[in-house]
């Protein structure tokens, strides 16, 4: 039996017992054959696996998704999240693969907040490689199902604390996957949820100073996507005395490009006119001035004139 070679301690009937349990479910009904195999199933789910039998374990893992049974569908669904941090890409994709059609299952039968409760529970655990997949897994999950969660405030509340608890984590990989989270939730939530938004850039400021230099970015993103949903007076009148200052340069900086791209035609007509450095001929631009020309302030023509240059 395929059972009893995975629970032994040799690897090499742990390979064989993977091989045939997936053959014989791929000769047979993968519904049939979970419900009349459904106890061996739970002994594999808790066995410990190789490293070198990861692979396998994943796919049976995608057979186990058809269950309906509680214990073995929340253990399937732990087992799959830790993959999403696994050390091979092709793993880290198949994973990832794997928790969407988790994720999708529960929503259709109604259960997508016990889905995210079986993800939650692991945000505090002690590895940080768990704590990152776990985060990841939230984030995809919630900017999958936007529509829904949108509508669900105290999810999304819940979920924001249980991530900011681990802000104070000296990991740098955490704190990338705490961001992205409060970036994707900044992102779902509409102008009604100011509770939600407030956690979301508080998560921002717990950002400690050590290492604002390497997420400058990705708190800016934080704060450009809030004051999409909400007025720049809301998401300054949220912002301590002391972080203001980063917050009036973030949206300043986001004003400007604005005004860029609905300048785009202006500024393309501006751009033709620029210094090469080849010719030295009399009444050449000289560096300092393509700003200028690009203003529309001088002739580049008269060296010095101030005439403004059309730009049509």
């Amino acid at each position: 039996m395929p059972f009893e070679k995975i629970l032994s301690d040799e690897l090499g009937l742990v390979k064989e017992g993977y091989d045939e349990l997936l053959l014989s479910v791929q000769q047979d009904t993968a519904a049939a054959w979970v419900s009349s195999n459904a106890d061996e199933i739970n002994k594999v789910l808790f066995c410990a696996c190789p490293p070198s039998v990861q692979k396998k374990r994943l796919k049976f893992l995608g057979i186990a998704c058809t269950l309906s049974s509680g214990v073995v569908c929340r253990e399937a669904v732990e087992q799959a999240v830790v993959f999403v941090k696994d050390g091979a890409e092709k793993m880290r994709k198949e994973a990832a693969k794997l928790v969407g059609a988790y994720a999708e299952t529960y929503f259709r039968s109604g259960r997508l907040e016990e889905f995210l409760d079986i993800v939650k529970e692991d945000v505090s655990a002690d590895d940080i490689n768990t704590v990152f997949a776990s985060v990841t897994t939230l984030t995809k999950t919630v900017f999958d199902f936007p529509e829904y969660l949108k509508e669900k405030e105290d999810v999304l509340s819940v979920l924001c604390s249980a991530v900011e608890a681990q802000m104070k984590r000296e990991s740098r990989m955490v704190l990338c996957a705490c961001l992205g989270f409060a970036k994707t939730v900044a992102t779902v939530i509409d102008r009604s949820s100011e509770s939600v938004g407030k956690k979301a850039l508080g998560m921002v400021f717990l950002v400690e100073e050590k290492h604002r230099k390497y997420f400058r970015v990705g708190m800016g993103h934080v704060i450009e996507n809030l004051s999409s949903r909400f007025t720049e007076e809301d998401v300054l009148s949220w912002v301590p005395g002391r972080e203001r200052s980063f917050v009036q340069y973030v949206l300043r900086m986001q004003r400007r490009r604005g005004f860029a791209v609905e300048n785009k035609e202006t500024w393309k007509s501006a751009s033709k006119i620029r210094y090469t450095g080849k010719s030295k001929r009399k009444g050449e631009i000289k560096k300092g001035e393509i700003a200028r020309i690009e203003k529309g302030v001088c002739n580049p023509r008269k060296r010095n004139s101030k005439e403004k240059i059309r730009l049509d």
